[in-house]
């Protein structure tokens, strides 16, 4: 059981390092430089895929950048 344990948490563990290598601020800039190269668009599977972040990283980014007015949502 504690073996079980110890292995879970390495992985959870490695899974949060994964999420912090960018800095929110960074992520925000990146986020809208690659906006502005792709025709004021993200596919966000494609941009984690380009970085190597975990996509509700990415999504949690997006949702402070609408909701401090960085970004508009459009339909």
């Amino acid at each position: 059981m504690s073996s079980q344990l110890n292995q879970e948490n390495k992985k959870l563990t490695l899974k949060l390092k994964d999420l912090e290598i960018y800095s929110d601020e960074s992520l925000m800039v990146m986020i809208e430089e690659w906006i502005e190269a792709h025709g004021n668009t993200i596919d966000i599977n494609e941009f984690a895929k380009s970085y190597k972040i975990m996509p509700p990283r990415i999504e949690q980014i997006l949702n402070k950048m609408v909701s401090f007015g960085y970004l508009e949502l459009k339909g």
